[in-house]
């Protein structure tokens, strides 16, 4: 299957870590646009990731989810049916990533809170059409510097959050490979399945061929609810009142 895969977070670690993936995605698209437009978008996504790394316990769950996944390799190694060389790589990869994360201090991009250039954009976001150029003519400037200028200052401000993106990266991967995708049926359109408490997963993941549905995914340590949905027009949905076939991956480790 080819479809498009949605992914449902079922703890708030990994709600945390797929917001950061997708914001690290969006400011990939626009930095790879060397328009001024490009730029300014990419100011709101830094601004973002500016107020998402402040939680003070960020940088914790990063290192907490390593050393877990860390002794979770250290316990599948008893087994006797696992790809020993592919366990100790990933092993090593954990290993060397939690040392990066030792050695950084304090929140990540901290300083970039009193920039005073980002500082008065985010004052701004949240009013619709606020971040104009006769708002900000700071911003209006720094939109017309050459686009070299531009891009070296995003990198540069981007840098900062990158540095936990490896291990952003290794921990999803080791996450998704863990839930193997099976083919279920939503019968008139509604898939419910039980959880063990006990051994909760952290992803819920669908993939459809249907370019016509989409599936609405809600759920807790007990149970998740999969409702898949039809645009009607531009705006309007409505509940599919027929089978659906679609592949489900419960990940966890």
């Amino acid at each position: 299957m080819t479809g498009p895969v949605y992914e449902h977070p079922l703890n708030e670690r990994t709600r945390i870590f797929l917001r950061i993936e997708t914001l690290f995605a969006c400011l990939d698209g626009h930095l790879a646009d060397a328009s001024m437009w490009s730029a300014k978008a990419a100011l709101s996504v830094i601004n973002e990731l500016v107020d998402l790394f402040a939680r003070p316990d960020l940088k914790g769950e990063f290192t907490v989810e390593l050393d877990r996944l860390i002794r979770w390799l250290q316990a599948l190694a008893q087994s006797p049916d696992v790809d020993r060389e592919r366990l100790q790589h990933y092993a090593r990869e954990l290993q060397e990533e939690q040392e990066r994360l030792y050695q950084i201090h304090g929140q990540l991009g901290q300083d970039l809170r009193q920039h005073e250039l980002l500082a008065a954009v985010r004052g701004r976001q949240a009013i619709a059409g606020g971040v104009t150029h006769f708002e900000l003519p700071a911003l209006h400037y720094w939109m017309n510097l050459h686009e070299t200028q531009r891009l070296q200052n995003l990198q540069d401000w981007a840098a900062r959050f990158y540095r936990v993106r490896p291990a952003l990266d290794l921990i999803l991967q080791l996450l998704r490979e863990c839930g193997a995708m099976q083919w279920q049926t939503a019968r008139q359109g509604i898939y419910q399945q039980a959880l063990n408490p006990r051994m909760p997963p952290a992803l819920i993941r669908v993939r459809l061929d249907s370019p016509e549905h989409f599936p609405v995914i809600s759920g807790g340590p007990h149970r998740f609810t999969i409702s898949f949905s039809e645009l009607v027009d531009l705006g309007r949905s409505r509940l599919v009142n027929s089978d659906v076939d679609f592949e489900l991956g419960i990940c966890s480790l």
